[in-house]
């Protein structure tokens, strides 16, 4: 099918007026150049590549809530430039004027927009709410038009065009790699999601998937021996009585606002990204853990400790540790090698045998009644740190 398609001249300020922004230096599909940008950069996008003056892509990203406001306006975009399609048009609608597209992927859009916005506290069930399936249809070398349909009702919410050789022939390259690494992303078998149950008196041992996500998910009285995983999420999550055992390999993990009483983290070894952020451990037992990395990180914020203990843990790689509240119980043989640990509280902690090496500093902490023994700190040590009381014996502090 041909279709006329005009993008070179379109502009924002036609159809906007003043309600946009202009960016000098921007990046699209690893292209450098400008690009005219409404609703906080990522709703429109005209984009101009380095040295030329026409528009080479548009992308119109409405999906947010179907906002009307932005329907409107990215119709009025669309007519411009003049497909016979309007947001919120069916599938079905653009199969038949197009036919069979020549290639079809998926991306999870918009979910840390909804979850910071709308979400927080109240996550989505990870099904297709947020899925959003890509139809690409390659009108010709130089002309890739690509619409976004939400997998969950089969709405027209995106669009994008690319009027531009070398851009379309990256972007078709790059996205079909980017399908075939994920080939299994979005089958069953390879992903576990689990949202509002309970899990009790179970023995999960040598689970081997891509991803797993626990949204409100109460686990009690349980054993996870071994994981292999891409990717782990916990959201809003309680672990009761839950042993973590055996050899974890974890490309990528998030924690978030979870509970953790009387669980049991042992002999765990890997070179995973770890971000730990809003929560609660109380008389929880760390042993024998290791992760050795220097491309990802460990990353600690908001978190609370109560009477954990901690024994046998190195950590050597990219890690920040900030505003957490340790208060109790035990740290002993501990050898920790990262950026940076600041804004910390730590009160009536016995702190035995560990070392500590900071790349950046260690600042803004607060120590109270805190037993410091054979302890060694490397880096940058501010002024700014409080002890009050504390029982410090053969440390070294530099």
């Amino acid at each position: 099918m041909k279709t006329k398609v005009n993008i070179r001249e379109v502009s924002l300020k036609s159809i906007l007026g003043e309600n946009w922004r202009f960016e000098p230096d921007f990046c699209y599909a690893d292209v450098f150049g400008n690009a005219e940008l409404y609703e906080n950069g990522d709703r429109m996008v005209l984009f101009r590549r380095e040295g030329s003056t026409e528009v080479s892509a548009i992308h119109l990203r409405a999906i947010l809530n179907y906002n009307k406001k932005l329907f409107c306006r990215a119709n009025k975009l669309i007519a411009e430039i003049g497909i016979d399609i309007k947001m919120g048009d069916k599938l079905s609608k653009i199969v038949k004027k197009f036919g069979t597209p020549a290639f079809v992927d998926y991306v999870e859009e918009d979910y840390y927009r909804y979850f910071n916005r709308y979400y927080r506290g109240n996550y989505y069930d990870y099904n297709d709410e947020f899925y959003v399936v890509r139809y690409h249809y390659l009108l010709s070398s130089d002309l890739l038009v690509c619409f976004g349909v939400p997998k969950i009702d089969n709405y027209l919410t995106d669009l994008e065009i690319v009027n531009d050789f070398e851009m379309v022939s990256e972007i078709m390259k790059t996205r079909t790699a980017c399908k075939e690494s994920n080939v299994s992303m979005y089958q069953p078998k390879e992903c576990i999601h689990f949202v509002n149950q309970k899990i009790q008196n179970r023995i999960i041992t040598e689970l081997q998937l891509k991803d797993i996500r626990f949204a409100k998910v109460e686990v009690e009285n349980c054993s996870i021996n071994g994981i292999k995983l891409n990717n782990i999420n916990f959201r809003e999550c309680v672990f009761n009585n839950v042993t973590f055992n055996g050899h974890f390999e974890i490309n990528d993990g998030s924690i978030e606002r979870c509970k953790f009483v009387n669980c049991i983290f042992h002999d765990i070894n890997g070179g995973a990204f770890l971000e730990l952020k809003y929560c609660f451990f109380q008389h929880c037992l760390f042993e024998k853990i290791s992760m050795h990395t220097e491309k990802n990180g460990l990353y600690f914020a908001d978190d609370e400790f109560l009477n954990c203990i901690y024994k046998e843990i190195k950590f050597k790689g990219k890690g920040e540790v900030s505003f957490i509240e340790m208060e109790g119980g035990k740290m002993e043989k501990i050898f920790y090698k990262g950026n940076e640990m600041s804004c910390n509280k730590f009160s009536n902690v016995q702190i035995k045998d560990v070392e500590l090496e900071l790349n950046d500093s260690f600042s803004d902490n607060e120590l109270k009644f805190v037993s410091l023994s054979d302890v060694k700190l490397k880096g940058n040590m501010e002024e700014n740190n409080i002890f009050l009381k504390c029982n410090v014996n053969n440390c070294i502090l530099s």
